[in-house]
């Protein structure tokens, strides 16, 4: 995955997605309506993400890059767009989002980059909504960011999708649980289009031990 994806209606989602996000008292379709149309969300950009800032499971916006509480950079979203999944748990930059601050980030497609400075846009068979495994933060600012949690940041960065029976886990549950649902992925069916955007945005890896 590329540093970009989408949030597009419609808000396909299938029968299971839904009786999870309804368990969750999320109504899938009115609350992300209420947001708008999300065509091209990059590092910095406002998104909506599911978490529970008041301890209940709800949408909020928030910028993509999460920021340490002492820093409200923007410049750093690019470097924290993305974090390793496997160990987030025990980096210290981490260790405290990924134990009480963890958050869910719908989305409908995947930049995904190819050769010669060329993309593909990747959308889930069926239309389903993904729900990407993210931390989230409130920065120095008092602007709520989050980064994506994925899988060789050196390489593809392959996102972690949170299957729909493991949300509420992954949102409220203790953090032996979240490290079950990370092992524990879906496995989204994607379909490649060709992509509206010719050139893939960049972003830093960043194995997340700490924020420079």
């Amino acid at each position: 995955m590329d540093a970009c994806y989408e949030l597009m209606p419609p808000w396909a989602v299938t029968g299971g997605a839904r009786s999870a996000l309804r368990a969750l008292g999320i109504d899938p379709r009115a609350a992300l309506g209420a947001y708008g149309v999300f065509p091209r969300i990059e590092p910095g950009s406002y998104a909506p993400v599911v978490c529970c800032v008041d301890g209940h499971p709800s949408l909020h916006g928030k910028r993509w890059g999460m920021l340490p509480g002492w820093s409200d950079r923007l410049a750093l979203a690019a470097r924290t767009a993305f974090v390793e999944a496997d160990g987030a748990h025990e980096r210290p930059a981490y260790r405290e989002a990924f134990g009480s601050r963890r958050c869910l980030v719908p989305a409908t497609g995947l930049l995904v980059a190819q050769d010669h400075d060329d993309a593909l846009l990747a959308r889930p068979v069926r239309g389903r909504l993904l729900c990407m495994a993210g931390l989230w933060n409130r920065s120095g600012d008092g602007v709520l960011s989050y980064s994506l949690l994925a899988r060789g940041l050196n390489d593809r960065r392959d996102p972690v999708f949170i299957a729909p029976d493991a949300w509420s886990a992954w949102l409220s549950g203790s953090a032996e649980e979240a490290r079950e649902a990370l092992a524990g992925q879906a496995h989204v069916e994607l379909r490649y289009y060709p992509s509206p955007y010719r050139s893939p945005i960049t972003a830093y890896a960043h194995a997340g031990d700490e924020y420079a």
